[in-house]
């Protein structure tokens, strides 16, 4: 199970490389363009995905859902403003952080997670 969740994790992080690289070749002004969609802009989704790999590094690590919501609205205005490179190097510092979680945690064993008024258990 441990390989997979790392052999996983590392397609997530060069799907995202692949995302920035082609991102490259649009100029800065496609990247906040008003879409009709979920998110606004390009930018605006690249932020919900940045935020979203961080609520379940949170989560996996046992954070509270309260602190979880903490941390992330506080990482939210930190991304306020911030252009897709800004964002890569986001990413790059969560998946850091994600590979160290992977190689310091026994990944086949189940955790569980208390979500308010919910519980779960992580595999």
């Amino acid at each position: 199970m441990k390989q997979d969740a790392v052999r996983f994790y590392d397609y997530h992080l060069w799907a995202n490389e692949r995302v920035f690289q082609r991102l490259r070749e649009v100029p800065q002004e496609v990247c906040e363009q008003e879409i009709p969609s979920v998110f606004p802009t390009i930018t605006k989704t690249l932020q919900h995905m940045l935020r979203t790999d961080h609520v379940w590094l949170l989560a996996m690590k046992g954070e509270s859902y309260e602190n979880v919501g903490k941390i992330v609205g506080e990482l939210s205005q930190q991304l306020e403003g911030k252009g897709p490179e800004e964002l890569r190097e986001g990413f790059i510092e969560v998946g850091e952080k994600f590979k160290d979680f992977f190689a310091q945690t026994d990944l086949d064993a189940k955790a569980p997670y208390t979500n308010g008024n919910h519980s779960c258990s992580l595999q």
